[in-house]
């Protein structure tokens, strides 16, 4: 990434969760999707790069001060569309553990059953290729 797009996609992350990170409230960072459906498909570079293309696999494996990774933030808060977006970059983020050394499955289960299912039919998928080869 060029240091044009870190800062370009600085300023449009930084001005999306700012102000709800700072406040702690996850749930509403969230929900961001929600009330701008279109953000994840945001433009960032003169070339049409987005947020998910110029994030690598590795970036996403990343912990948090709080012990989580992005998908375990969206496992938490049931965001099952953000879920499926960073699934689909990095699959091995279905196994990294977040706060309290727990699983996404395990995070999502305090209340969010759609993204629960979710990450167990992700799980069965994975669990059957590799018993089939």
């Amino acid at each position: 990434m060029s240091n044009s797009d870190s800062i370009a996609l600085s300023s449009v992350v930084g001005d999306m969760y700012k102000p709800t990170a700072a406040s702690g409230d996850w749930a509403m960072a969230s929900s961001y999707d929600k009330s701008h459906p279109n953000w994840i498909s945001t433009t960032l570079t003169a070339n049409g790069d987005t947020l998910v293309k110029l994030t690598n696999m590795e970036d996403l494996e990343i912990h948090k001060t709080d012990g989580n990774t992005a998908f375990c933030i969206a496992a938490i808060s049931g965001n099952v569309k953000i879920a499926v977006i960073l699934f689909g970059k990095n699959p091995r983020l279905l196994w990294i553990r977040g706060q309290k050394d727990m699983l996404p499955i395990h995070l999502a289960s305090a209340g969010h059953l759609h993204m629960v299912n979710f990450l167990f039919e992700k799980a069965l998928q994975e669990m059957h290729i590799k018993s089939t080869l």
